[in-house]
């Protein structure tokens, strides 16, 4: 996470950080779901190095 958040600190100037923070919060509440997510339909998928891993992906 520390790693994610300084990459994005980086590449994101910080007049977008609180409405892309909404967004992420928004996009793990109905899509990246702890139980279930739903990879197949996930927007940004193709970044993920999780995606598809274990047998409810």
């Amino acid at each position: 996470p520390d790693q994610t958040e300084f990459e994005l600190r980086r590449i994101l100037p910080e007049k977008y950080w609180r409405d892309f923070n909404d967004l992420l919060v928004v996009h793990g509440q109905n899509i990246c779901t702890p139980v279930s997510p739903k990879c197949s339909i996930c927007p940004i998928s193709r970044y993920c190095q999780r995606a598809g891993v274990g047998r409810s992906r």
